[in-house]
């Protein structure tokens, strides 16, 4: 059962984290300096924005994510174990390989140039956090490797609250939400605004926007509220305000007849553009740094200059290369691993039990 258009909604977001990091093509000390380095990237009058602030995309998909954990899992009956499972095979296989090609990369330049590629904090000590999906919780660090997992190893950690909480102590969506919401609150004032907790209030936005669709008008009015209230601490304004809106978009498609069982005859509806977009989403989140590693190697084999007419020609290469890796690695690892990592651990289960 999937949502299409929070699959095409997926696939928007990873390409807007994309051209927030066509910036390391041209890396700058300020924001002012990035600014006036904006103007001479590609389409420049239309993507402004991306370039500068596309990391709005990484809370709405912590709050994405949210709907449609609650969407999937609303009726099903599933153990604790087998949803962290499954959670665990879908986003590690993926993340591993590409950590393996990132130190790979880093690795040939720090031989050939004396120097690390984007990121400088490809140590030990980093190396370690990303193996084991930790790089998110150690913020007083430098970035390093494939540094943008630092927000799905946060994810990870979202997933196990929401399985001990809704799925093995069986506390219904909504009251995970309010709980999640009320508690990170608070701890924002305590703690601060850790990059874990505003995952997990994210993820808690995204749970109430698919909770809505069963709620009262007046209820709903009072959830909104709610929201509007804890924006003070989930971070930028603006982002807010685009989650609001993602809020109702969401509420729309989710008010609506959700999606029946997929029968034999709905093998086009299986294949649809939009779910096919959605499968590739991880892919380019996790792909595009190393992609980027490697052209930027490109060009200083190839003594490139970066003027404009030469970034709109590395901005489409990027872009193609990253989508072609992340549907090969899809096809033909992310999905097949996938399904024998859960083969495997979940017999293991049922032959103990």
């Amino acid at each position: 059962m999937r949502i299409r258009s929070l699959d095409l909604m997926r696939f928007l977001l990873a390409l807007s984290v994309m051209l927030f990091h066509f910036r390391n093509f041209t890396p700058t000390n300020s924001r002012l300096e990035l600014e006036l380095q904006v103007e001479k990237f590609p389409v420049s009058a239309v993507l402004e924005f991306f370039y500068i602030s596309g990391d709005f995309a990484v809370p709405l998909f912590w709050a994405i994510s949210g709907a449609v954990i609650a969407f999937t899992y609303q009726d099903r009956k599933q153990s604790l174990k087998g949803f962290l499972v499954s959670r665990v095979a879908r986003l590690y296989p993926l993340h591993i390989l590409t950590l393996l090609v990132v130190t790979i990369i880093q690795w040939h330049a720090n031989n050939e140039y004396n120097k690390s590629l984007i990121y400088e904090g490809n140590n030990k000590y980093n190396f370690l956090l990303n193996l084991f999906f930790l790089s998110g919780f150690a913020t007083s660090n430098s970035y390093g490797f494939n540094a943008p997992v630092w927000s799905v190893s946060v994810e990870i950690f979202t997933y196990i609250i929401f399985g001990i909480l809704s799925i093995k102590l069986k506390l219904s969506s909504i009251k995970f939400a309010l709980l999640m919401l009320a508690s990170t609150q608070i701890m924002f004032i305590l703690f601060g605004r850790h990059p874990a907790l505003l995952c997990l209030s994210y993820f808690a936005v995204g749970v109430v926007s698919f909770e809505m669709r069963r709620q009262s008008f007046s209820r709903n009015i009072a959830l909104l509220l709610l929201l509007v209230t804890c924006s003070k601490f989930l971070g930028r304004p603006s982002s807010f305000i685009i989650l609001l809106m993602a809020i109702v978009y969401l509420n729309i498609i989710l008010s609506a007849k959700l999606p029946a069982k997929r029968t034999a005859n709905s093998k086009n509806d299986i294949n649809s553009f939009a779910e096919q977009l959605g499968n590739l989403s991880y892919g380019i989140y996790l792909w595009h740094i190393p992609m980027q590693m490697m052209i930027i190697l490109l060009t200083k084999k190839l003594a490139t200059s970066l003027t404009p007419p030469n970034l709109i020609i590395i901005l489409l290469a990027w872009v193609a290369i990253t989508i072609l890796a992340s549907y090969l690695s899809f096809i033909f690892f992310e999905r097949p691993t996938k399904r024998k990592i859960i083969q495997l651990l979940m017999k293991n289960n049922n032959s103990e039990g």
